[in-house]
């Protein structure tokens, strides 16, 4: 019964969103678990293209998307748009958008995206069709038709000033071109990342000497609550220390030591914000080791899981 009750749910949250993008030119839905949608089908050289993949599952799912790096099949990656949308009743939502280009005209397709789900040790994968793409070109038939030589023509005399001014000004236009380059794609930091850069600024911020205890718990709790989501998706930043630390037992990367120690500091964390305790300067500085080594060898241990798993 809980298995049907989800699934009714991932189908209505998957017609709530098919609804809202009419305009998409091609949807197609797999399973209620994978969603496609490409903005058009038929475009010329000088268009792009908008790719939406959208993900539905158990918030205790490990949902990993497809692999996408800066091309897609004989499309280049302008922009992209990765993100993560908590729904209601137990459902996640992943959305990530892609802006495609094409290179010559042609028929392409886009290829066959794979999603992997892992459920309680059990790994599965759902694939989405190639959708087919039509790039014309922009030139018309009378441009690119080639005509007959013609023999030369003389030209009158006061037309060679005008060629002579036309020939630095064409030089300066192949300088500027030549100097244009494609707008550099921001690499997308992990997870890891973030939350260590976001350390080293709040240990640069110098909170405890300002005596300012309690924003300084606040802020290194919330970099490791962000950190648990964005890295495991477990939803811990909405949730209060109560409510996540069953969630967290029933993750099977943390051992019965991690889930104690996060239980421990998140308590103590809770103790200062709102019991007003007042830790000193070794217990503040502590705490920022502690949670910087925590982050460092709970992110080595699923890079280490997630490369088993795709071997």
């Amino acid at each position: 019964m809980k298995r049907l009750l989800f699934f009714l749910l991932i189908c209505c949250s998957a017609c709530n969103d098919r609804q809202a993008a009419t305009s998409a030119e091609y949807i197609k839905n797999y399973d209620g678990i994978l969603e496609l949608r490409v903005s058009k089908q038929n475009i010329t050289t000088a268009d792009t293209i908008e790719l939406v993949v959208t993900l539905r599952g158990d918030v205790n799912q490990q949902i990993t998307p497809p692999e996408i790096s800066d091309k897609l099949g004989e499309f280049n990656i302008l922009n992209s748009k990765l993100g993560r949308t908590e729904l209601e009743s137990g459902i996640l939502k992943i959305r990530n958008s892609y802006e495609l280009e094409p290179t010559l005209p042609g028929d392409y397709t886009i290829p066959t995206l794979t999603v992997t789900i892992t459920d309680n040790g059990e790994k599965n994968s759902i694939s989405s069709e190639a959708v087919p793409i039509k790039v014309e070109s922009t030139l018309s038939s009378e441009d690119t038709d080639i005509k007959d030589i013609v023999g030369l023509k003389d030209l009158p005399n006061n037309y060679i000033y005008y060629y002579l001014l036309l020939i630095p000004l064409l030089g300066i236009v192949y300088f500027l071109l030549r100097k244009r380059k494609k707008p550099v794609q921001e690499i997308k930091k992990t997870a890891e990342e973030i939350a260590l850069l976001a350390i080293e600024k709040l240990e640069a911020e110098g909170l405890i000497d300002k005596n300012q205890a309690k924003e300084f718990y606040s802020k290194l709790s919330e970099i490791l609550r962000e950190f648990i989501e964005a890295e495991f998706n477990l939803r811990a930043p909405e949730l209060t220390t109560e409510e996540f630390l069953p969630h967290l037992k029933r993750h099977p990367l943390f051992n019965a030591e991690e889930q104690l120690l996060l239980q421990r500091f998140l308590e103590y964390c809770d103790l200062i914000k709102f019991a007003k305790l007042t830790p000193n300067i070794d217990d503040a500085v502590k705490s920022l080791d502690v949670t910087r080594n925590f982050i460092k060898e709970s992110a080595a241990k699923n890079r280490a899981k997630l490369e088993v798993e795709n071997e």
